[in-house]
Protein backbone atom coordinates (compact mmCIF):
# COMPACT_ATOMS: atom_id res chain seq x y z
CA UNK A 1 0.00 0.00 0.00
CA UNK A 2 3.17 2.43 0.86
CA UNK A 3 4.14 1.90 -2.57
CA UNK A 4 1.14 2.55 -4.66
CA UNK A 5 0.53 5.86 -1.93
CA UNK A 6 4.23 6.95 -3.07
CA UNK A 7 3.67 6.12 -6.84
CA UNK A 8 0.55 8.65 -7.23
CA UNK A 9 1.95 10.74 -5.19
CA UNK A 10 5.20 11.28 -7.48
CA UNK A 11 2.67 10.71 -10.64
CA UNK A 12 0.74 13.74 -9.10
CA UNK A 13 3.92 15.75 -9.09
CA UNK A 14 5.04 14.84 -12.56
CA UNK A 15 1.91 16.04 -13.73
CA UNK A 16 1.43 19.55 -11.82
CA UNK A 17 5.00 20.56 -12.73
CA UNK A 18 4.10 19.29 -16.46
CA UNK A 19 1.36 21.98 -16.61
CA UNK A 20 2.64 24.74 -14.67
CA UNK A 21 5.63 24.54 -17.77
CA UNK A 22 3.36 26.75 -19.60
CA UNK A 23 3.11 28.63 -16.91
CA UNK A 24 6.39 29.26 -15.93
CA UNK A 25 7.25 29.48 -19.47
CA UNK A 26 4.42 32.25 -19.49
CA UNK A 27 2.79 30.88 -22.53
CA UNK A 28 -0.79 30.98 -23.39
CA UNK A 29 -2.81 29.94 -26.36
CA UNK A 30 0.59 31.40 -28.34
CA UNK A 31 0.79 34.03 -26.10
CA UNK A 32 3.81 35.21 -24.08
CA UNK A 33 2.49 36.83 -21.07
CA UNK A 34 4.85 39.43 -19.75
CA UNK A 35 3.82 38.69 -16.65
CA UNK A 36 0.99 40.07 -16.59
CA UNK A 37 1.61 43.24 -16.02
CA UNK A 38 -0.84 46.05 -16.06
CA UNK A 39 -1.46 48.11 -18.53
CA UNK A 40 -3.09 51.06 -20.30
CA UNK A 41 -1.63 51.38 -22.82
CA UNK A 42 1.09 49.06 -25.01
CA UNK A 43 4.51 51.24 -23.86
CA UNK A 44 5.21 49.71 -20.48
CA UNK A 45 4.59 46.06 -22.28
CA UNK A 46 7.89 45.85 -24.42
CA UNK A 47 10.32 43.06 -23.58
CA UNK A 48 12.75 43.87 -25.99
CA UNK A 49 12.81 40.56 -27.49
CA UNK A 50 12.61 40.59 -31.36
CA UNK A 51 10.40 37.23 -31.31
CA UNK A 52 7.68 38.91 -30.26
CA UNK A 53 5.18 41.73 -30.78
CA UNK A 54 4.12 43.09 -27.54
CA UNK A 55 0.85 44.90 -26.81
CA UNK A 56 -1.54 45.87 -24.00
CA UNK A 57 -4.87 43.10 -24.06
CA UNK A 58 -7.37 43.77 -21.60
CA UNK A 59 -5.83 45.49 -19.15
CA UNK A 60 -2.50 43.01 -19.09
CA UNK A 61 0.73 43.12 -21.33
CA UNK A 62 1.19 40.44 -23.44
CA UNK A 63 3.94 39.34 -26.34
CA UNK A 64 3.16 37.05 -28.77
CA UNK A 65 5.58 35.41 -30.87
CA UNK A 66 6.29 36.35 -34.39
CA UNK A 67 6.24 33.92 -37.01
CA UNK A 68 10.01 31.35 -36.55
CA UNK A 69 12.40 33.01 -39.05
CA UNK A 70 15.05 35.78 -39.08
CA UNK A 71 14.40 38.54 -36.54
CA UNK A 72 13.64 41.97 -37.65
CA UNK A 73 16.36 44.48 -36.92
CA UNK A 74 19.60 42.83 -37.31
CA UNK A 75 22.67 44.79 -36.44
CA UNK A 76 24.41 44.93 -39.31
CA UNK A 77 28.01 43.82 -39.79
CA UNK A 78 28.49 41.67 -36.59
CA UNK A 79 29.03 38.47 -37.97
CA UNK A 80 25.96 37.31 -36.12
CA UNK A 81 22.11 37.24 -36.49
CA UNK A 82 18.67 36.75 -34.31
CA UNK A 83 16.45 33.60 -35.14
CA UNK A 84 12.81 33.48 -33.87
CA UNK A 85 11.76 30.10 -32.99
CA UNK A 86 8.72 30.11 -30.97
CA UNK A 87 9.11 33.29 -29.63
CA UNK A 88 12.72 32.66 -28.49
CA UNK A 89 15.75 35.01 -29.92
CA UNK A 90 18.88 32.51 -30.35
CA UNK A 91 21.82 33.71 -32.19
CA UNK A 92 23.51 32.33 -34.39
CA UNK A 93 26.76 33.47 -36.87
CA UNK A 94 26.16 34.74 -40.04
CA UNK A 95 28.97 34.82 -42.50
CA UNK A 96 27.18 36.84 -44.89
CA UNK A 97 27.28 39.90 -42.36
CA UNK A 98 30.22 41.25 -42.93
CA UNK A 99 31.74 44.11 -41.29
CA UNK A 100 33.27 46.49 -43.74
CA UNK A 101 36.30 48.45 -42.22
CA UNK A 102 35.95 50.90 -45.38
CA UNK A 103 39.74 49.83 -46.38
CA UNK A 104 40.24 48.95 -50.04
CA UNK A 105 43.04 46.97 -48.87
CA UNK A 106 41.41 44.38 -46.56
CA UNK A 107 38.98 41.46 -47.62
CA UNK A 108 36.31 41.33 -44.94
CA UNK A 109 34.86 38.13 -43.56
CA UNK A 110 33.65 36.65 -40.88
CA UNK A 111 35.94 34.06 -39.43
CA UNK A 112 34.09 30.51 -37.88
CA UNK A 113 34.04 32.25 -34.48
CA UNK A 114 31.56 34.66 -35.55
CA UNK A 115 34.39 37.70 -35.18
CA UNK A 116 35.07 40.17 -38.09
CA UNK A 117 38.07 39.39 -39.82
CA UNK A 118 39.91 41.97 -41.97
CA UNK A 119 42.83 40.51 -44.13
CA UNK A 120 45.62 42.19 -46.10
CA UNK A 121 45.22 42.03 -49.69
CA UNK A 122 48.50 41.28 -51.43
CA UNK A 123 50.82 43.91 -52.16
CA UNK A 124 50.29 45.60 -55.38
CA UNK A 125 46.70 44.89 -55.59
CA UNK A 126 45.27 47.62 -57.64
CA UNK A 127 43.23 50.26 -55.88
CA UNK A 128 41.52 53.76 -55.58
CA UNK A 129 42.86 56.36 -53.33
CA UNK A 130 40.50 60.09 -53.55
CA UNK A 131 39.32 59.07 -56.86
CA UNK A 132 42.75 57.62 -58.74
CA UNK A 133 44.73 54.61 -59.47
CA UNK A 134 46.81 53.44 -56.71
CA UNK A 135 47.83 50.10 -55.18
CA UNK A 136 47.54 48.62 -52.22
CA UNK A 137 50.99 48.45 -49.97
CA UNK A 138 52.23 46.06 -47.57
CA UNK A 139 50.44 48.18 -44.37
CA UNK A 140 47.38 47.59 -45.66
CA UNK A 141 47.20 51.40 -47.25
CA UNK A 142 46.09 52.14 -51.01
CA UNK A 143 49.11 54.70 -51.76
CA UNK A 144 49.07 56.41 -55.35
CA UNK A 145 50.62 54.54 -58.18
CA UNK A 146 53.23 57.48 -58.92
CA UNK A 147 54.17 57.35 -54.84
CA UNK A 148 54.23 53.48 -55.20
CA UNK A 149 56.70 53.55 -58.38
CA UNK A 150 58.89 56.26 -57.33
CA UNK A 151 59.55 54.36 -54.11
CA UNK A 152 61.32 51.69 -56.18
Amino acid sequence: MGNRRAFWAALTLVIAMCVSCTEILGIHDGYLADAGMPCTDPSPCDDTNACTTDGCVDGQCESRAVPDGDAAGQVPGDCHKIVCAGGREEVVIDATDIQDDGAACTTDTCDASGSPSHTAVPAGTPCKVAGQDGECDAARSCVHTLQTRSRT
